[in-house]
């Protein structure tokens, strides 16, 4: 079931960079000092006008170039040769880097988010959670939802990471109720409440995402001998199913091939489970390869069966008795 940068002195700017991609900005002349235009003027200047004001230590400027070269795919006029998208990546994000060294704490949440996602950089998610760590402390919402959210997609410092998604839920943020109902279902950094988890997991899904939906069937299908909560998984289900969540199609299968919640459909039950198993979800192709089993279509299972041990089913990967 959601997903920026920093910069700091010379120094560290030089450790910050090693590893991933980064070079830090060459020097530039120096001209006169000019007044400092504000962001919202800086979006009307030239790629040009950016450059010349970047090269004089005008982060807003060096954040504005960035965006430019990364969003709008134009290259910076001054002593650029890059041509590739990847490259004008990794122009941006020195751009960031060097904004963020500036004091801009959204050019340190630019770069966060690139490092986490690989974009142009490679995946560093050792220095995204550095990145994410500086632009939070710079009161950047977003951030530290993004850095709630890496790092509990870690196991790590998991106290933190229930509080910094308690404020992006309570922000209305899907993403932050989703992963922190995971750490309420799992009783990882505080205690279990699964009934809290439950809510969270609404509460996403009340916000269209489907991902959420989805892990609220899951935990819903927990209680297949309560009806209700067996009916209402069912139709979290089938709605994450319809929007294209392999997963959800998934658990719908299990409910038709049951009969949980609703009436029997043990053919469109193999259906589902064959379109998820496509898509990879190893789970899915396990319950095919049982369902199969059962009906006494060996060719079928055993193909099904094949299929969950190469996507990393353990017990799919034992022979058959």
């Amino acid at each position: 079931m959601a997903r920026l940068c920093t910069v700091v002195a010379a120094p560290i700017l030089l450790l910050a960079c090693a590893g991933t991609g980064l070079e830090p900005p060459a020097p530039q002349p120096q001209s006169a000092p000019k007044p400092q235009a504000s962001a919202e003027e800086l979006t009307s200047y030239s790629v040009p006008q950016l450059e010349e004001l970047c090269a004089t230590q005008s982060a807003a400027a060096c954040e504005e170039l960035g965006d430019r070269v990364r969003f709008e795919k134009q290259k910076p006029a001054v002593g650029d040769s890059q041509s590739s998208e990847e490259s004008g990546a990794v122009r941006a994000a020195a751009l960031y880097l060097q904004a963020c060294e500036g004091g801009r704490p959204t050019a340190c949440a630019q770069l966060a988010a690139m490092l986490q996602t690989g974009e142009g950089l490679g995946v560093n998610l050792e220095q995204a959670e550095k990145f994410y760590d500086r632009a939070c402390k710079g009161k950047v919402k977003l951030a530290c939802v993004s850095l709630g959210v890496l790092l509990a997609s870690q196991g790590r410092r998991l106290k933190e990471a229930r509080s910094l998604l308690e404020q992006g839920c309570n922000a209305k943020h899907a993403p932050a109720c989703a992963y922190l109902a995971t750490l309420y279902y799992e009783g990882s950094g505080g205690p279990q409440n699964i009934d809290r988890a439950i809510e969270l997991l609404g509460r996403a899904c009340d916000a269209n995402l489907m991902e959420a939906c989805t892990m609220l069937g899951t935990v819903l299908e927990r209680f297949l001998d309560d009806d209700a909560k067996a009916q209402q998984a069912r139709r979290l289900f089938e709605n994450s199913c319809n929007s294209g969540d392999s997963l959800g199609c998934a658990g719908l299968g299990r409910l038709l091939w049951s009969g949980a919640g609703g009436s029997k459909d043990e053919d469109r039950a193999l259906s589902l489970w064959v379109r998820a198993c496509d898509a990879g979800v190893g789970r899915a192709c396990w319950d095919l390869a049982n369902a199969h089993k059962q009906r006494k279509e060996d060719g079928a299972a055993s193909r099904a069966r094949s299929r969950a041990c190469s996507l990393g089913i353990p017990e799919a990967c034992t022979p058959s008795p």
